[in-house]
C-alpha cells in the first residue's frame, strides 16, 4: 500500500501546517487537524484544521477547496 497524499490530502495537510507558523500571530494556544464539529443546530460540518484561541474564547476554522481560474465555487459551495 503506497503512503502517497492524494492532492486534497495535501492541501488540507498545508492549512494545517500554516495555521501552526500562524499561531502566535493569532494568539492561538493550539492547532489542531480534520474533525467533526457540531453545529447549533445539530448538524456536523468536517472542518480540514481548526486554531484555538488562548482563552479559549474564540477559535479559526480551515476549510480548503480547489478552484481553477475558469471556475469559482460559489458563496453557497464555500458555506457548504
Amino acid at each position: 500500500m503506497s503512503n502517497k497524499l492524494e492532492p486534497w490530502q495535501t492541501y488540507e495537510k498545508v492549512a494545517q501546517y500554516l495555521l501552526n507558523e500562524f499561531s502566535a500571530h493569532f494568539d492561538l494556544g493550539c492547532v489542531e487537524g480534520k474533525q467533526i464539529v457540531p453545529s447549533t443546530s445539530g448538524a456536523e460540518w468536517e472542518i480540514d484544521a481548526k486554531g484555538v484561541v488562548d482563552n479559549g474564547e474564540a477559535f479559526i476554522i480551515v476549510e480548503c477547496r480547489r478552484y481553477t481560474t475558469s471556475r469559482r465555487h460559489s458563496q453557497g459551495e464555500v458555506g457548504g
